[in-house]
């Protein structure tokens, strides 16, 4: 089985990023939340790994659910979640941008 790892963007914050190491993880605000972030309500998502390499992320104030695959995100609530392999290469970067000395 393939390493996942969940990535949420929410604006104006740094991309969290969390394993798959359990098969339901919580998305929110709240302390006790799996994966937190004080942008996002309390309880915004709850996400359950399935055993076809695929997540179901159930966003629990509309109750809309949304299967992705390894690399699709999905938008809501001025947040982005994303399902990668921490293997993957982040092409967000490359070699002309700048780095800090060190």
């Amino acid at each position: 089985m393939t390493t996942l790892e969940l990535h949420l963007d929410v604006v104006g914050s740094p991309t969290l990023r969390r394993p798959l190491d359990k098969r339901v993880l919580t998305l929110g605000s709240d302390a006790r939340a799996d994966l937190r972030s004080p942008a996002l309500p309390k309880q915004w998502a709850m996400v359950k790994r399935r055993d076809d390499e695929r997540i179901e992320v159930r966003f629990l104030e509309s109750g809309d659910v949304v299967v992705l695959t390894l690399g699709e995100r999905v938008a809501r609530d001025g947040a982005a979640l994303a399902l990668r392999s921490p293997q993957a290469v982040d092409d967000t970067t490359d070699d002309t941008t700048p780095r800090l000395p060190v």
